[in-house]
């Protein structure tokens, strides 16, 4: 029997092909450790983002901790001036809820409930300080009350509303989603006879309420 000359190898060959397909390996290993892999830079970057945007205001871990705080305290105290100023102004009660509310809605606030509304806390208190942020420092802010026009305030706000309207309509049918829904804006609709003013309001999923606002914080910068 004749065996063909390609079907002969050296042992020199064998160990070269080997080692070629070893150096395969490791160079498919190491490409793939590479893609997988952030580049330090790039993390830093990152990190320097995360950092403005928790505290665009470089404010000490004690003063930031403390306009959280303010914020909490302030939405709080509204809800009562609110409720004085309409009782003063003799603003009637919802059909819904004379003489008596038509549902129950949620009756208590669970461990969830304080919860979420704790995170929101921080959340909310984030997006003033970016608000604030922007304000101060963004240059397509007009700051010179005499260059004030109906175009740079007025016009703006309703395009600055309807703009932040519009994509949180279909951000807001996105949550309905049936995948999703569960998940997040679920809890949300659990209360459906809101009583107690900013703490039913604020009583969200933090990933809706981060979505929510981040909107608002695109719709400035766009």
């Amino acid at each position: 029997q004749v065996v063909p000359a390609t079907a002969v190898r050296s042992p020199g060959s064998r160990r070269r092909s080997g080692q070629r397909r070893r150096a395969s390996e490791r160079a498919r290993r190491e490409g793939e450790t590479a893609a997988g892999a952030m580049d330090p830079a790039a993390w830093g970057e990152l990190a320097a983002t995360a950092r403005d945007l928790a505290n665009p205001l470089g404010l000490e871990p004690a003063a930031w901790l403390g306009a959280i705080a303010f914020k909490t305290g302030a939405a709080l105290l509204l809800d009562p001036l609110v409720l004085a100023g309409a009782r003063i102004a003799g603003v009637q009660r919802l059909p819904s809820r004379v003489p008596l509310p038509v549902m129950k809605g949620l009756e208590t606030l669970k461990l969830k409930d304080w919860t979420f509304l704790l995170v929101n806390q921080f959340i909310e208190g984030m997006f003033l300080m970016n608000f604030a942020h922007f304000a101060a420092t963004h240059p397509a802010v007009e700051r010179d009350m005499a260059a004030a026009t109906i175009g740079n305030t007025v016009v703006f706000a309703f395009a600055a509303f309807l703009l932040d309207d519009a994509m949180y309509y279909w951000a807001h049918r996105f949550m309905h989603h049936p995948v999703l829904y569960p998940w997040c804006h679920k809890h949300h609709h659990r209360q459906s006879m809101p009583r107690r003013g900013y703490l039913d309001a604020a009583n969200e999923h933090p990933v809706e309420q981060a979505v929510g606002l981040g909107l608002v914080l695109f719709t400035w910068y766009a």
